[in-house]
């Protein structure tokens, strides 16, 4: 499948549609989609904070978690230091979701469940938590990690879209992420770039 304008902005359900049209083509599987996601997400660290190799991901438990797992074993692969926070519920994680999770774990990844207070001082944060699927409040513990995160001093990674900003009309909860940097896959999406948007998704960039 070809974009031919990825200049575009674009909405969840369009940004979903795609996804599908590409899988249900043969051109690529969801898990293949994910391990370019964080392929991508690990040139950026690699990149943007060249001497820094400790990240601490906070998932959740849906398509976005998929990317922050694939991305902890790659970056495991290379012999960083990797923390993964289990904020969601795992008996939620379903599909290609838990596919990355397996593969991750199967690959050496240790999860752990988050809990008040787990996030170590030093690292980049990845918040790999709730991506383009947000809308409305946050949750209790997403809302805590969210803070928790925020208010580490630490830089943070959005992968896709911070967690707590709506893709498409850029309204943030209270307790969103407030990202340095989001990257964002495939085609910019509206709530980035629209109302709150910009306030929490930090510097974007397209892959």
């Amino acid at each position: 499948m070809v974009i031919s304008n990825f200049k575009a902005i674009f909405t969840a359900s369009e940004m979903r549609a795609m996804d599908k049209a590409v899988i249900e083509s043969g051109e690529l599987t969801g898990l293949l989609l994910m391990k370019r996601a964080a392929r991508a997400s690990f040139k950026f660290l690699s990149t943007t904070w060249p001497s820094n190799n400790n990240i601490q991901i906070l998932c959740g438990s849906g398509n976005n978690a998929g990317d922050g797992y694939l991305l902890a074993a790659l970056a495991l692969s290379h012999g960083w230091k990797v923390a993964v926070w289990q904020v969601g519920d795992t008996s939620k994680i379903t599909g290609d979701a838990a596919l990355a999770r397996d593969y991750a774990l199967d690959h050496g990844v240790a999860e752990k469940i988050y809990f008040s207070g787990a996030l170590g001082q030093s690292g980049v944060i990845v918040d790999a938590m709730l991506g383009i699927g947000f809308k409305g409040k946050m949750r209790s513990l997403f809302k805590e990690a969210a803070t928790e995160a925020n208010k580490s001093g630490l830089p943070i990674l959005a992968l896709d879209l911070p967690s707590g900003l709506e893709a498409d009309t850029g309204a943030a909860a209270p307790d969103a992420i407030t990202a340095d940097h989001t990257i964002t896959f495939v085609g910019k999406k509206r709530g980035s770039l629209t109302a709150s948007g910009p306030d929490f998704t930090g510097h974007l960039t397209l892959d």
